[in-house]
């Protein structure tokens, strides 16, 4: 398992594992020691060649080698010219390139599989300056292939490079350091990343620049930094640097701290010092950039004074950093701009004011939201109390609800988790499950926290009350989720509290049942009237189709809702399995039955839902499967932690905690095809919004003088008084429509085609309308893009013509047809 096998790396001083640690570095006890030990009950160290972990590193090796296979197919479907990739110089670039990359896999294979074979063939050739010549010489035909040859192109992929980098660098600590590590090691991944940062990042200032001069300083920067830094690793000249930079360490005192703090949000200077564009379109720059703060900040928090960096400081400040760059990302998007950012940014925010915000309006009576969701509306339309305030505070502020909840949710939930460095990890990682892989709605987080703050409290008076409330908000926020609070309050109630009870099972089992009904008892008696229409079949969320192939692999979502769902979840199911299958949870019927009830159910009506046409596109209608799974998962290490001595794994776990480690960083790194994008790069420059604006205002004016102007979309320009406070008509809003078009709600939509035959809008103000069906055609969302030209697009532009349309801000200005065509059939 590879919380046990840091430990082991970090600090048992066996010739095994030593050459785990930075060159010269002692062993010596880490905070991830204790977790270790925790997770482990074996006398013996974990072996590099135990053949679980050689089985999962060589599956990870060879389903690494199938994805970089598809990156050279794709490179090779470019046509880059033959005569010059097998001219005699490309043909001797590439078979260099494949000796290196050959010889590097099998490294790293033998390496996994036969360690001590391995190392007393390598002791027997130790080449002394002779392997540094060598290591150099490979450094230029590295340096050439990349960045020079004609290959460059072909062998860009990421994956690929990685790969190759990854046994490059084991080739490099076999012929430097032959007395140390045969398998792939810290001093590796050290070494690796800066090799494999290195071309890409030329490449990039290649694109920043066009000066020659620039690129050409790049790679002798690149290169001499690459030297020196194999120098520090691999010669014993090192021994004599590391004591100097603990002992300057010592020496600044509190103020590492201060530096440190202020290093951790590093992704947030980078972005407000280059600019948003350039922080976005060059990944690799910005992702070296992080990993030089990571290692920096890891050395200045290191605790242990005999070393350099920990894992533990390295693991907890990557996962901060990276729970940073997350919220960078949405700072991407805190921004004066005055349309919608994505397709329903912009009404949402007119939503959201009709809770407190009804006199932004011109409109005699009260505008009824039709979602009838005060709750959830509310939550964001609280910032309306404030008059006055722009739109780029209400952008902030959902940054806030899109952070805080799923922090406080984390670390409510972990808080008994001992020790504190295993409840640390389990914090941030649950965070950022929340905030990166899988977000969702705030206000259901909200109820989450509400019911997991008094989790642990022992009076059942109190965590009564919290499931009354988390129920009553539930219920008027969205009717879906009104039994979660019941379900979370059982699982706590079972787990922490039912188990201290006296008495058969039945009187143990009154207060869990007491409990359940608090919890629903909101949701049911509030929602009752839309579970009745539901199960009678008059619920518009009945008669939307449900697309069942959106759980496979699909246009809208590339892996499915249900891959994805149990890529991500599947390793902590089976950790929870493993737990109760070797007793070290000891669970009676009820609470496995609560368990694994809860969760299928809570998974199956997820899945359900995701298929619901307008869904499947993420995995926010599993939310009530994820927020469970994760409250058991920390229940779980809550109850274990108690007796850590007898807790073990089996030891293919290492690859489940690789992956689990992994998921919430790859969005970040350049090996993400979507590292270089981001809805903020569509946001055109202010002066042509203005202009756009200005347009708008004039058109609008002119118009409402005459009769209605109908904003069918951008109604945030009236929330926000970018446009003079003309009458409002608050029907027809574009979502609601949407709504109304994937149930096929002929009745709706005949009062809105009357209205436009009878002229009665002199502007609308829309989206784009488009006329093209996709039918067939597929690409994400076709359906709803269908059920919207259908039902709204082609009658529109049936009665009425566009005057102005604006591409960059998605902005459309219709009135109607001076010479209407023939639309009897939208009348009939």
């Amino acid at each position: 398992m590879a919380l046990k096998l840091v430990y082991i790396l970090v600090t048992r001083p066996t010739h095994r594992i030593t050459h785990h640690l930075l060159p010269g570095e002692p062993a010596s006890t880490d905070i991830l020691a204790v977790i270790c030990r925790f997770l482990s009950s074996q006398e013996q160290p974990f072996r590099m060649n135990n053949k679980y972990y050689s089985a999962f590193s060589t599956i990870g090796i060879i389903a690494s080698i199938l994805l970089a296979r598809s990156e050279i197919n794709t490179a090779l479907s470019l046509q880059e010219e033959p005569g010059m990739l097998y001219s005699p110089l490309g043909i001797l670039t590439i078979s260099l390139y494949a000796i290196l990359f050959l010889a590097g896999i099998l490294s790293l294979l033998i390496g996994f599989w036969s360690a001590s074979n391995l190392q007393r063939l390598v002791m027997k050739f130790e080449s002394g300056w002779l392997g540094w010549l060598v290591v150099f010489g490979c450094l230029v035909v590295v340096t050439w292939t990349y960045l020079f040859s004609s290959w460059q192109f072909i062998l860009q992929g990421p994956w690929m490079q990685l790969i190759f980098v990854l046994g490059f660098t084991r080739l490099v600590g076999l012929l430097l350091s032959p007395r140390r590590a045969v398998a792939f090691n810290l001093d590796d991944a050290l070494l690796a990343m800066p090799i494999f940062l290195f071309p890409r990042i030329v490449n990039e200032v290649r694109l920043l620049t066009d000066s020659s001069l620039a690129s050409r300083t790049t790679v002798l920067l690149g290169y001499i930094i690459i030297v020196l830094l194999t120098f520090l690793l691999y010669h014993p000249v090192f021994e004599r640097i590391r004591p100097i930079l603990r002992s300057l360490r010592e020496r600044l005192g509190k103020l590492r701290w201060l530096a440190a703090s202020l290093l951790l949000l590093t992704p947030i200077f980078h972005h407000y010092l280059v600019g948003a564009e350039i922080y976005i379109l060059y990944p690799n720059l910005r992702f070296a950039i992080l990993l030089l703060a990571l290692w920096i900040v890891s050395f200045l928090t290191c605790e242990q004074k005999d070393r350099l960096v920990s894992i533990s400081s390295l693991m907890v400040n990557f996962f901060i950093l990276i729970l940073v760059s997350a919220v960078n990302g949405y700072l991407l998007l805190v921004v004066d701009y005055p349309f919608g950012l994505y397709w329903s940014e912009g009404n949402r925010l007119y939503d959201y004011s009709l809770v407190f915000g009804q006199s932004l309006y011109n409109y005699p009576g009260r505008i009824i939201n039709p979602y009838s969701s005060p709750g959830r509306y509310g939550l964001w339309g609280v910032m309306f109390l404030f008059d006055g305030l722009p739109i780029w505070a209400h952008r902030l502020w959902n940054l806030v609800l899109q952070i805080v909840p799923p922090l406080l949710f984390s670390i409510l939930a972990t808080r008994k988790v001992q020790p504190a460095g295993l409840r640390n990890l389990t914090m941030l990682w649950i965070a950022l499950f929340f905030i990166v892989l899988a977000p969702l709605h705030p206000p259901f987080m909200l109820a989450s926290v509400i019911v997991a703050w008094f989790a642990f409290d022992k009076s059942p008076v109190k965590r009564g009350a919290s499931l009354l409330v988390s129920g009553y908000y539930v219920a008027i926020s969205r009717w879906t989720w009104a039994f979660a609070p019941a379900a979370m309050g059982a699982l706590i109630d079972l787990f922490l509290h039912y188990p201290r009870r006296t008495g058969n099972w039945f009187r143990r089992l009154v207060p869990t049942l007491i409990l359940v009904i608090l919890g629903a008892a909101p949701g049911l008696y509030i929602n009752f009237n839309t579970f009745q229409s539901t199960i009678q079949g008059d619920h518009i969320a009945v008669k939307q189709p449900l697309l069942w192939y959106r759980l496979l692999p699909n246009d809208t979502l590339g892996p499915g809702v249900l891959f994805l769902a149990l890529l991500y979840t599947t390793p902590l199911l089976i950790f929870i399995a493993w737990w109760m299958f070797t007793k070290q949870w000891k669970l009676d019927v009820w609470q496995k039955l609560a368990v694994w009830g809860a969760l299928t159910g809570f998974f199956a009506v997820g899945l359900v839902i995701s298929t619901k046409i307008g869904g499947g596109g993420d995995l926010h209608n599993l939310d009530m499967y994820l927020v469970t799974l994760m409250l058991v998962c920390s229940l779980g290490l809550t109850q274990i932690s108690t007796n850590s001595e007898k807790i073990q794994l089996p030891a293919c776990a290492i690859s489940l905690v690789v992956l689990l480690i992994f998921l919430p960083i790859y969005r970040y790194t350049p090996l993400n095809p979507a590292a270089a994008t981001s809805s903020r790069l569509n946001v055109p420059a202010n002066a042509q919004a203005e202009s756009v604006l200005a347009v708008i205002r004039t058109e609008v004016e002119n118009a409402s003088e005459k009769g209605e102007v109908l904003f069918m979309d951008q109604r945030q320009l009236l929330t926000f008084g970018q446009i003079p406070a003309i009458p409002f008509v608050p029907e027809y809003e574009k979502k609601y429509m949407m709504d109304q078009a994937m149930a096929n709600n002929t009745e709706y939509f005949q009062s809105y085609y009357r209205d436009l035959a009878s002229k009665r809008f002199r502007l609308i103000v829309t989206e784009i309308l488009r006329s093209k069906l996709k039918i067939g055609m597929g690409g994400p969302f076709s359906e709803e893009n269908d059920a919207f030209v259908t039902w709204v697009s082609n009658p529109t532009l049936c009665f009425y013509e566009p005057i102005y349309t604006s591409k960059e801000t998605n902005v459309m200005l219709l009135v109607p047809r001076a010479l209407p065509k023939e639309c009897n059939e939208y009348l009939k």
